[in-house]
Parts: structure tokens; sequence; C-alpha cells
């Protein structure tokens, strides 16, 4: 007998911390110990990451399971992406010697008391199970409703708020980690590098808060978490798991830093010169940057600023567009084909109009609709980021009244069409 608690979408890592809060909430409402909470919380989070990573966007269910005697707090977890073709490779990778990505599952697996993962074409979906202990009589729809009744009156948090308890939480979490010196010495350096710049700049981000605390929240969650355990129980067999999620955690933070000071650098005001500036000269700047790619025998390039070749810009400005635009471009390139990038200007009364096509992978407009420039959102596993490059180029041009639009066709390539207004 299988009794229903809730549903919950995936579509980005405020979504994955909530999926995470509420495997502790119900594991705890089921009687289990904290060490359990977390495992079970736990491997709800990896999976859930996986379906953001690698399927965009997924659903978790969360169920209360009877069989005979037994009594199971269950989450299934499906997406609808592509499935995984070496499933069998991955669920066989020892977590203490592969560093790369796709472990995840091996991770949700050990931490489960039942796990099972069916996948096809059509999309994956993973089953966790952990064992009620006590009475498993006592659970029936009328209590399972009152787990849902409460959480329907927890009190709502703004994202200023919760930002700025994740500040408190750094803190916290820098002193827990201190103790285990040995083993997070580096992890703490970035750490408390974070700390330093979310507390400067705190003020300056209220516009950006949402984006960086569900960006932010999940990692930490896990460092914290990780960190307790490792450094309550330390013989515990869990141990090498928890360091493994602990090291991911303390990467993403890292990436996150460095996207940032970007971001920081757009709402700067008062740092930006203005001048007059040579569209030619600045994109050749950005070939120099990516020359072993753009001289590949398979890459052609062409540039004609003729109809536009001056404009009164912030020159960090043009210089980010340019150079986001061309390793975007270079990045998620189809390697079955040649590359071709066609950059040119047209002067129009009030602005010039930067326009810049690829023959790249291109995207699914209908699929990502309004996700294309949010902030810290990916759309395609190839390469490393963050996924604000797109973000950073609206935020820029739309800073001066300028606009950005976009055509894309899978499998053709992406054409961007820049407004960009001059300073006064």
């Amino acid at each position: 007998m299988e009794i229903a608690i809730m549903s919950l979408e995936l579509n980005n890592e405020l979504d994955i911390m909530l999926a995470h809060r509420r495997g502790m909430q119900f594991a705890n409402f089921s009687g289990m110990s904290l060490s359990e909470q977390t495992r079970f919380a736990t491997a709800v989070s990896e999976i859930s990451r996986n379906c953001i990573e690698f399927a965009f966007s997924g659903v978790v269910s969360f169920s209360v399971v009877k069989m005979g005697d037994r009594c199971y707090l269950q989450a299934i977890i499906k997406d609808e992406g592509k499935g995984i073709a070496n499933l069998k490779e991955i669920m066989e990778r020892d977590t203490l010697h592969y560093r790369g990505r796709g472990v995840g599952i091996v991770y949700a697996k050990k931490l489960a008391d039942r796990f099972d993962i069916v996948s096809t074409s059509k999309g994956t979906a993973v089953q966790l199970q952990k064992n009620i202990p006590g009475n498993a009589a006592l659970l029936n729809n009328v209590v399972i409703q009152g787990w849902v009744k409460h959480l329907k009156g927890e009190p709502a948090i703004s994202a200023y708020d919760e930002l700025k308890m994740r500040n408190i939480q750094l803190v916290e979490l820098t002193e827990e980690l201190r103790a285990n010196a040995k083993m997070v010495e580096n992890q703490m350096e970035e750490i408390r590098k974070l700390n330093q710049i979310l507390s400067i700049n705190n003020e300056k981000m209220k516009a950006f808060t949402y984006a960086i605390s569900h960006d932010l929240k999940t990692p930490l969650t896990n460092l914290r978490i990780s960190s307790d355990y490792v450094v309550n129980q330390p013989q515990e067999e869990d141990t090498v798991i928890y360091k493994g999620i602990l090291t991911r955690a303390v990467n993403r933070l890292d990436r996150t830093i460095h996207s940032l000071i970007e971001v920081l650098d757009v709402q700067n005001q008062d740092k930006h010169v203005i001048r007059k500036l040579d569209f030619e000269d600045l994109f050749a700047e950005s070939l120099e940057e990516f020359e072993t790619a753009v001289k590949a025998p398979d890459v052609g390039i062409l540039s004609d600023f003729s109809q536009g070749r001056h404009i009164l810009y912030v020159e960090g400005f043009l210089q980010s567009l340019l150079r986001n635009l061309l390793s975007n471009a270079i990045k998620y390139r189809d390697p079955a084909r040649p590359l071709r990038i066609e950059v040119m200007t047209r002067s129009e009364d009030d602005a010039v109009e930067l326009i810049f096509k690829d023959t790249a992978a291109g995207m699914d407009l209908n699929t990502i609709k309004d996700r294309l420039f949010a902030p810290f959102t990916r759309f395609s596993n190839s390469g490393e980021g963050k996924g604000i490059g797109l973000y950073l180029i609206k935020s820029m041009v739309e800073s001066n009244g300028g606009s950005v639009s976009v055509q894309s066709t899978p499998g053709k390539g992406t054409d961007f069409y820049i407004r960009l207004v001059p300073y006064a």
C-alpha cells in the first residue's frame, strides 16, 4: 500500500533546496534519527540535481509505502531527458578514485536502504526508500495529511532574508570546519573568500538575491551536513561519501564566487569608464583570447563593422559582450560540422545594432522559453560554466536602454540581435 504525500517540480537550484528540505522534514516526521534523515535527504538532493544538470527539469514525488510489516519513506525522482546510456558503467564507479561527473547516483544508492533506477531514451526514474522505524500501523492518510498541513503553515522568508541567513550559516560552518582542518583547510579558505564577498556586497545585491540564494543554498547545506557527519561520526562507513559531497560542494561555491564577481562588476556603476570604442579593434582582441580555437581549420569567421564602427560605450561591457558571444559559439559548437561565425554592425538613428550569428548547436527556444536569460541557468552539458553569460549580456545592454533578441534552431545555430544605445 502506498500513501502519497506530495510532489514537487524540479526546475532550478531553489527546487533542489526545497526537495532536500522536504526530505529532511518527512524523515523527521517518520521518526528517523538525524543521521538517517540526512542520508535520505542527501540522496534526494543528489538525484534531483542530476535532473537539473542532465535533463534540465523533473519531478520528485514523496510517499509512504507499506509492505507487510515494513514501512518505507519513498521518493521517486523522474525526468524526461535522453536517458543514461552508460548506466552500468556509472553504477560501478569507484567514488574513492573517480573525480568526474556522474557519481551522484552512486552516492544516492549507498545512502538509501532500497534503490532502483530505470532509464530509457524517454527519461529516467529513480526510486529511493528509507526504512521507517517503529509501529508502521500508526501512519495513515490522516497522519500524513497532518504533515502536509503543518508544512503549509511555514512562515514565508524573503530572498534577501534567505541570503542573510546563508551568510550567518557560512560563518558558523567555517568554525565547524576548523575542527577538521587537515581535511578541509583549502576549502575553508574558499569559504572565507565567499563570506567576505557576500558581506561587503550585500547591500548592492538586493535585486539579485533570489538567484544568489538558490545557487548558494544547496552547496552550503551540503557542506554543513557533510562536515557535521565527518566530524561527529568519523568511523562510519558513510564518511567517505560525505567527504566526496563536501568537495563537490566547495567546487560549486568556487565557481559561484567567480560568477558573482562578474555580476558585481556590472552592478557597480561607479567604476565604469565610458569612451569612444572601435568594434573592429575590440573584436580583434577577443579573437586573440580564443586564438587556438578560432584558428582551427574547420572554423571560419567573417566580420563587417563598416555600417557602424564606433560607439560611445563602457569598454568593459563591450569587451565582455563580445567575449561571451564568442565563448558560447566555441563552447557549444557541433563537433560534427564546421563552425561559422558572422559578426556585423548596423547604424540606427540613436543606436548601433550588433548582429552575431553562429552555426553552433543551437537551442530550442520553445522549450527554454523565458529561462534563456535567467542567471545561473544552463541548457547544455558541454563545457564548463555557471550559466551567467547570457544574463550578463542582457544586464549590460539593458542597463543603458538597449535590448537583446535571439533566434535559434537546434542543429543549425543561433543569431543574436543586440541594440546598443550609446552612453551620453
